[in-house]
């Protein structure tokens, strides 16, 4: 078998990503109000921030049609636009607000854009399982998963004196970077042999990054394309993202 090659433009990368904290139930269950927040029309926006104590700044709101989606990226410049003149009024509020803030950085950046797993192909045309007659000493396979600014890889390894990997002790190993990290995605095609009756084509999708680390994708015949085109346009976006704000969790 031999792949075809497809090259794209490095990706320039410049700015790190800070880690975020661990995730406790606290944080779960603000999360959950959080995505609640996003879907409210102007009226229950105004009357959120009046129960706040805000009343005057919730009127201002509602006649500039201050939506959920639109209520996170409020900050000082768009409260005086507005008119919110009373300045520890102000203050006030952009400390509240500032939480959705950090709220909405982490609901996209735990937003998953593309998830799947690695492709092993079975005999007969991969019309039996990989493995097979003996799918019990093959484990299972990879699983990936991509989201806004991280690429995960989920491995299993089985303890090496388990003679059958399904019925041993196994540990699931996590290879994962963030994609600030990524300077180039390229993929291939595979193109088959003569014996295309009991074969199946193959993609690949090859990930590195400017730290030396690089990862490739196994997976089903003609994804490969578009899985590397979701991953480039996520790293231009993340990166585009931290080079106009690199702190998003600091107020403005």
């Amino acid at each position: 078998r031999n792949y075809i090659p497809h090259s794209t433009s490095p990706i320039s990368t410049q700015y790190a990503m800070p880690q975020d904290k661990p995730t406790v139930q606290h944080d779960q269950k603000a999360m959950e109000k959080f995505l609640k927040m996003e879907t409210w029309d102007v009226k229950e926006v105004g009357e959120y921030i009046s129960s706040l104590g805000f009343k005057d700044i919730s009127e201002i709101f509602m006649a500039h049609k201050i939506d959920g989606s639109l209520l996170p990226s409020i900050g000082k410049a768009e409260m005086k636009e507005m008119g919110v003149k009373v300045v520890g009024d102000r203050l006030k509020f952009l400390k509240i607000n500032n939480k959705n803030k950090v709220l909405a950085r982490r609901v996209w950046r735990n937003k998953v854009i593309w998830e799947g797993e690695e492709f092993r192909e079975g005999p007969c045309g991969d019309m039996l399982p990989f493995g097979f007659p003996y799918c019990c000493w093959t484990g299972v396979p990879d699983k990936y998963k991509v989201t806004n600014t991280k690429f995960t890889a989920l491995m299993k390894t089985y303890h090496e004196d388990g003679y059958f990997p399904c019925l041993t002790d196994k540990t699931i190993q996590a290879n994962n970077f963030d994609l600030t990290t990524v300077n180039d995605v390229d993929y291939s095609e595979e193109v088959l042999g003569a014996c295309t009756c009991c074969d199946v084509a193959a993609s690949k999708v090859m990930i590195s990054t400017n730290r030396g680390e690089m990862t490739t994708l196994v997976l089903k015949k003609g994804m490969a394309k578009e899985v590397s085109e979701i991953i480039q346009n996520a790293v231009e976006e993340n990166t585009l993202r931290e080079a106009s704000n690199p702190n998003p969790a600091v107020m403005e």
